[in-house]
This record gives C-alpha cells, sequence and structure tokens, in this order.
C-alpha cells in the first residue's frame, strides 16, 4: 500500500489538526460538495512530496466518476489508473505486472465517489478559512484503514488545488495540483490497461 499512498500528496503542514471555525463552516462545506458533484472532468500536472521530502512531478487525468490517471516523468516510470473499479500501479522495473488495490480500500475513494456528502460520508476533523484558501481536514468514518485527508481549495473559486494524506502509521504525502483543465473530455483508453502476463494482487 505504500507505493500506492506516494500518489497521492507536500507537507502543507508538520500537523493538520486546524482549529475549527464554525462561521461560514455549514456554507463552505456545502460549496465543496456542490463543486466536486459539478465536476466531470479535470486535468493537470502535479508534484507530488512524500513522507521523506522526495519530489516527483507528472501528469493527471481524471473523470468522475471513479477514474483517474497519474503519469509520472519521466513517463512510462510509473504509471497509477483507476478503472472505477481498481487502482492499477505500473512500475517500470515491472513492466509485465500490475499491482491491483480496490479502489474502496484506497483514499482516492473519496475523490472519486459518484456522490460527495461531506458531513454524511466524513468525519470533520478540523475547518480552516482564510480569504484566499479553504483547508479540510477528513477521515472516512465508515473506513478509517484509509487514513485521513486534509484538502485545500482556493478562495473564492474552490478549486481544488493540493491535499495531503495522511497513512494510519502517521506518514504524510502530499499533492499540489498546477495547469488545470477542466471540463474538456478525456481520452477513455487512458482509463484502461492492457492486461499483464502476472498480477501481483495488492494487500486487502
Amino acid at each position: 500500500m505504500r507505493v500506492l499512498l506516494l500518489v497521492i500528496s507536500f507537507a502543507l503542514f508538520a500537523n493538520p489538526s486546524f482549529a475549527q471555525d464554525p462561521s461560514g463552516r455549514a456554507q463552505a462545506i456545502e460549496q465543496i460538495n456542490r463543486y466536486f458533484n459539478e465536476l466531470v472532468h479535470l486535468q493537470g500536472r502535479f508534484t507530488q512530496i512524500d513522507a521523506r521530502g522526495h519530489r516527483r512531478d507528472g501528469a493527471f487525468y481524471l473523470q468522475r466518476p471513479g477514474h483517474i490517471r497519474f503519469e509520472y516523468f519521466p513517463r512510462g516510470s510509473l504509471t497509477v489508473v483507476s478503472n472505477g473499479k481498481w487502482v492499477n500501479i505500473v512500475e517500470e522495473q515491472f513492466p509485465d505486472s500490475i499491482q491491483r488495490y480496490p479502489l474502496e480500500q484506497t483514499p482516492l475513494a473519496f475523490l472519486l465517489a459518484d456522490n460527495i456528502n461531506i458531513e454524511r460520508n466524513a468525519d470533520i476533523l478540523g475547518f480552516y478559512q482564510e480569504s484566499d484558501k479553504i483547508l479540510l481536514h477528513l477521515r472516512d468514518n465508515k473506513n478509517s484503514e484509509r487514513g485521513e485527508i486534509t484538502l485545500v481549495f482556493d478562495q473564492p473559486t474552490l478549486a481544488l488545488r493540493q491535499w495531503v494524506i495522511t497513512d494510519p502509521q502517521g506518514r504524510k504525502t502530499l499533492v499540489r495540483l498546477s495547469q488545470l483543465i477542466e471540463g474538456v473530455p478525456i481520452d477513455q483508453q487512458l482509463f484502461t490497461l492492457d492486461a499483464p502476463q502476472q498480477l501481483r494482487q495488492g494487500k486487502q
């Protein structure tokens, strides 16, 4: 699961436990729900910083519900694809094999859900609002093994700009998004992989 967690995340905060700010929280969360549920296609670049401070860059393609692709640079070195049911990981050193994890057992499941209702589906561990950003610290209230996620949105557009994943062991990984293009249909072939000669099942 460690390789999968490396996909997802920039230690914006050493410990994202923000002071609760009830003022405007309900309205902001309603707007964030609407943003996610109206979002279908999104693509751009990402920068990932893992718990050891290692940085990697790449391109991503997202189609809700269920689909996302991360292509790490140099292209072909590491590719992560969710086809709506499984998250598949292909590494350059293992070109004929794929690691596979159920989407529902990964932190990606929250972002890719068909319908997102934050207050119903998550424990809100922290909320912080400034003039230029909103930070929302969440934990899945049905599957704590997914760890925790801190989402960072621009104000006032509420566009998602980055997230930090904290795994059950407390390790943090950050993904920062840039050069975003929203609303442009994405080639469906990007969310499929050729059948490998060998399938290495991830731990479930």
